[in-house]
C-alpha cells in the first residue's frame, strides 16, 4: 500500500498509542469490518492478535490516500461477579 499518506498528527498519535504502520496496514488490508462513507472516507477495524482493536479512518482524494484518524481500543474481560 505505498500509496497511503501518515500525516505528523497521525504519526504522533501512532506514537502515543504504541501502533505500528505494519498494524495500521494490516488493518486496512485485511480488516474486520469496512465502512464507505459519503464523505470519501472509509473505516477499517481490526481485532489484532494482543486484543487490540484498530480503527483506522482513511480519506481517498483518487489519486492518494491519507490517514486522517485512528485509535485503538483493547479488549477488556468481563466483570467478576
Amino acid at each position: 500500500m505505498d500509496d497511503l499518506i501518515f500525516p505528523d498528527y497521525a504519526l504522533e498519535r501512532m506514537r502515543q498509542r504504541g501502533i505500528s504502520p505494519d498494524d495500521v496496514h494490516l488493518t486496512i488490508e485485511d480488516p474486520d469490518d469496512e465502512i464507505e462513507r459519503d464523505d470519501r472516507r472509509s473505516e477499517y477495524t481490526r481485532m489484532m492478535d494482543d486484543g487490540r482493536e484498530i480503527l483506522v479512518v482513511i480519506q481517498d482524494d483518487g489519486e492518494r490516500r491519507t490517514v486522517v484518524s485512528l485509535w485503538d481500543r483493547k479488549r477488556r474481560r468481563p466483570r467478576r461477579r
